[in-house]
């Protein structure tokens, strides 16, 4: 009986010693690995890094740094993507003034298109009397008219004549080949009347 129970427990020490043993745990695959270089062991870094029209890098191994020199002369800059531009400005008197005034001031070059970037008007019309000015451009076969707000300045001629003055700051496009006009349309009065229209403007390449 004893020697039974001998090879009993022989054959489960036999069976442990075969079973495969517990896998270790994977180490993480993702965590960074940093690396540290004291003065005394610095990363082996032979020569500098020079690129012709831009700073020069310098690298120092014995003391860890980088040493950047600017170059003595700036960098030459140039934009492409902003068309020329060409200045215009337009001035137009009219004395007397109809009660319906259409007038062309200007046309717009072959080729080219106009940015008005700024307008002003001047008007003298008899007090009472009620009137509006616009000018008026061409885009994509489209006409349209831009209204110029008027504020009422003074009076003269013993009260019967009032001035008028408009300005107002634009963004607006007339295509090549086009006219711009001024209109100025009233109501009564055949006092002394006149106006004045002026903008000023860019052209660039259609």
């Amino acid at each position: 009986m004893a020697r039974l129970s001998l090879i009993l427990v022989a054959a489960g020490f036999a069976a442990i010693a075969l079973m495969p043993a517990a896998a270790a745990p994977r180490a993480s695959t993702d965590k960074d690995v940093r690396v540290i270089n004291t003065p005394a062991e610095p990363v082996p870094v032979v020569g500098n890094v020079g690129v012709v029209g831009t700073p020069t890098v310098g690298l120092s191994p014995s003391a860890n740094t980088v040493n950047i020199a600017m170059p003595t002369s700036p960098l030459p800059v140039q934009v492409t993507e902003v068309a020329p531009r060409q200045p215009v400005q337009v001035f137009k008197h009219v004395e007397p003034l109809p009660f319906d005034l259409e007038q062309p001031i200007y046309t717009v070059p072959a080729g080219k298109r106009l940015v008005v970037e700024y307008v002003s008007t001047y008007m003298v019309i008899p007090v009472g009397s009620g009137a509006f000015a616009n000018i008026t451009t061409e885009v994509g076969g489209t006409t349209a008219r831009h209204y110029l707000p008027m504020t009422e300045q003074t009076t003269y001629d013993a009260g019967t004549t009032e001035v008028s003055v408009g300005q107002q700051l634009t963004r607006l496009y007339a295509d090549p080949g086009t006219t711009v006009v001024y209109e100025v349309h009233r109501n009564t009065g055949s006092l002394n009347t006149e106006t004045e229209i002026s903008f000023s403007g860019y052209l660039v390449d259609a």
